[in-house]
């Protein structure tokens, strides 16, 4: 922690371990440390993929790595948080989880509060009781498909796990490799105690995180106003994972150098589409195909991606059990339109119609839908001093 890279060897000792988006794991170790400072607003973490792609085993064999009391690997109703007696600063872990609305609810306040108690007033025994979750929690998720509001969306870093047919491969190698070795990847050893008293070292500070090049920092679009917190939240984080090997100014405040910039950027680079557009893998997919093609259906875009027809249809449409509507609401210019395709077909020299049968049709604006444009160069960058 005072000479070497204590990120590279959490990131190395995970890999040891789990086949997987190295990209995911930094994120982690830059939420983990948000926890520690007293002037962000926190970093939650998404893995959207198919089942079999590896991102519960990827969170899981993270937190592997921290140290019992600070964490919880478990299914929540909605207000089951406000029961469990959880302590400040620690991280839930809800695996192939879509948040219901009312546990929506409760990770948007929690994550609003993040520096402060969430309260939740109710009644037992005819007596009005407060209960309470803690400041500074990391709401972890997982799932298949992602059906959350903007609102918590806007809360997240997303990553979308690798369903890859090369993927698959090196995970089956791995399982083979564990079968061979008998190991189950929670053993315990030197790198795994190592990395354990790192994270320990690092909790038991508080810091407040000075950026004193921020007004350098500039951004291809502001018109997310979340976005550059967020990002200054990574560089924070960053910089208080290297806290001994930062300086302090006279008010005992933690200054952040241009290495956590330089780190805190590459990561958000690498994971723009989805910080930016806010849509996964799937969802990029269809509105790139619907922006090349024009008017398509459902049915069009599910033989092109290779998407099945009932996740193409939920992504564009939402669920009737998610207050999130789906693409329709999310991207702007999106249009949805019912039409009749009328076939024709020949008696003789003429042509006349038969009744044709009625589609959803998508098509977008592309005057209102420039996102793409913005991942040509530079999503962020450092303006000379």
């Amino acid at each position: 922690m005072r000479e070497g890279d204590p990120i590279d060897y959490i990131l190395n000792t995970i890999a040891k371990k789990h086949v997987g988006y190295r990209d995911t794991q930094e994120a982690i170790c830059a939420s983990i440390a948000c926890k520690c400072c007293r002037n962000t607003a926190g970093l939650q973490i998404s893995v959207n993929g198919t089942s079999g792609s590896g991102k519960s085993h990827g969170i899981k064999t993270h937190l592997h790595l921290i140290p019992k009391k600070w964490k919880r690997v478990t299914g929540l109703s909605a207000k089951a948080a406000y029961y469990m007696n959880l302590v400040p600063g620690i991280i839930i872990f809800s695996e192939d989880k879509d948040p219901d609305p009312a546990f929506e609810e409760v990770i948007k306040q929690a994550t609003t509060n993040f520096q402060e108690e969430t309260y939740y007033t109710t009644v037992k025994d005819q007596k009005q009781i407060s209960l309470i979750i803690p400041p500074r929690i990391n709401w972890y998720l997982t799932s298949v498909e992602s059906f959350v509001s903007d609102q918590l969306l806007n809360r997240q870093l997303t990553f979308d796990a690798d369903s890859s047919p090369e993927q698959k491969k090196r995970i089956f190698d791995a399982q083979k490799h564990e079968a061979a070795s008998g190991e189950n990847g929670q053993e315990m050893n030197i790198e795994v105690l190592i990395c354990r008293r790192m994270y320990r070292e690092l909790k038991q500070n508080s810091f407040k995180v000075k950026i004193p090049f921020v007004d350098r920092i500039d951004l291809q679009d502001t018109s997310n106003s979340r976005i550059f917190p967020m990002f200054l939240d990574m560089v924070r984080g960053f910089a208080a994972f290297k806290w001994k090997q930062r300086t302090f100014d006279g008010d005992s405040s933690l200054i952040s150098e241009l290495e956590d910039f330089e780190r805190a950027k590459r990561l958000f680079e690498a994971q723009k589409e989805n910080t930016v557009t806010k849509m996964n893998e799937n969802e990029r997919q269809i509105i790139q195909y619907i922006s090349s093609k024009g008017k398509c259906t459902i049915n069009d875009i599910s033989s092109y991606t290779g998407i099945g027809y009932q996740s193409v249809r939920r992504a564009l449409v939402g669920r009737k059990d998610r207050e999130a509507g789906g693409l329709l609401d999310k991207i702007k210019g999106l249009r949805m339109e019912e039409e009749t395709d009328t076939k024709y077909e020949r008696d003789g020299d003429m042509l006349k119609s038969s009744s044709g049968k009625k589609a959803l049709k998508f098509s977008i604006d592309t005057s209102k839908f420039n996102f793409w444009s913005l991942f040509d160069k530079e999503f962020i960058f450092l303006k000379d001093a």
